[in-house]
């Protein structure tokens, strides 16, 4: 189906993958980044920067919640997202794509095994969304590079979590494009976060990427519109 807009391919895209659509090489890559991130993730659990997000995400609650990582406790799911977001980016260990604009797809998994985790959805659900937002942040890369114009990487990771959390969440066409408005339009990452010396931000920009995407998400969800029509 022709859509009209990058946006309306990409939800049309996302919504409508199924597992059945995955090949069992894709399926069994999918499971491996899963453990790559949930691995790299537990080995930063002690770094400063997690250990003030994990302070403050248990002391947030909500009746919308997933688990932090390396705990028992629940966390609103943006705090838990957030979170073990910054878990799996901090070593700098995870995966990597290379193309016009780098990425480190895995940067996605926490807030889509969040997701899934508060929907009660299946492996199965989580696999294709796992594997529908890579397609997405991937090919977005191969398009054009975000830094060479003062933007940041994160924007492509903004856009595939979204799609992926669309799908996750059980949003309709019309709520995902609003969600990625939402997602997109007010939340654009500079590239001066990966420039002269680091700060904590630098492993923090993705997971913030992905915990405004939950936002939007739930925003979108209950009806809030982001899209502008002409």
């Amino acid at each position: 189906m022709v859509k009209d807009s990058v946006g309306e391919a990409i939800i049309h895209y996302a919504l409508n993958v199924k597992f059945e659509d995955l090949d069992q090489q894709v399926i069994n890559e999918v499971k491996r980044r899963v453990l790559d991130g949930l691995g790299v993730a537990l080995a930063a659990f002690m770094a400063e920067p997690v250990k003030i997000a994990r302070s403050i995400a248990k002391n947030h609650r909500s009746n919308v919640e997933a688990t932090v990582w390396g705990t028992l406790d629940m966390s609103s799911i943006e705090w838990a997202v957030f979170t073990n977001a910054l878990m799996v980016r901090y070593l700098d260990y995870n995966d990597t794509y290379l193309s016009k604009e780098p990425l480190h797809p895995s940067d996605m998994i926490p807030a889509l095994f969040a997701a899934a985790e508060y929907r009660g959805l299946s492996g199965r659900d989580l696999i294709t969304a796992i594997a529908t937002s890579y397609e997405i942040g991937v090919r977005l890369c191969d398009a054009g590079s975000l830094r060479l114009h003062g933007w940041d990487h994160v924007n492509y990771i903004g856009i595939a979590v979204t799609a992926g959390l669309a799908k996750l969440m059980g949003l309709s066409e019309s709520e995902a494009l609003n969600a990625l408005s939402i997602a997109t339009v007010p939340h654009a990452a500079m590239r001066q976060s990966r420039v002269g010396e680091l700060s904590h931000w630098k492993a923090a920009a993705t997971a913030n990427s992905s915990r405004n995407a939950v936002f939007a998400v739930l925003l979108a969800r209950e009806g809030s519109r982001g899209r502008t029509h002409r």
